[in-house]
C-alpha cells in the first residue's frame, strides 16, 4: 500500500490486493486486484470512508 495525507486530515491509499475464498465445492478461488482506501479521522481514532477493489 501507497499513503498519502490530506491537508484535511483524511488518509488515503492505494495498492493491490489478493482474496483467497474456498467455495463449497472445497476449490479456493483467488480474486487479484487494485485496492483504494480512504480513512478519515474521528475524535480517537481513523474510519473507512471508502474501500473498493478493482478486480483484475
Amino acid at each position: 500500500m501507497a499513503w498519502r495525507d490530506t491537508l484535511e486530515g483524511r488518509i488515503n491509499g492505494d495498492g493491490r490486493i489478493i482474496v483467497r475464498k474456498p467455495s463449497k465445492d472445497g476449490v479456493t478461488r483467488e480474486v487479484r486486484g487494485a485496492v483504494e482506501l480512504e480513512l478519515v479521522p474521528t475524535e480517537s481514532e481513523y474510519r473507512i470512508r471508502r474501500f473498493r477493489i478493482q478486480e483484475d
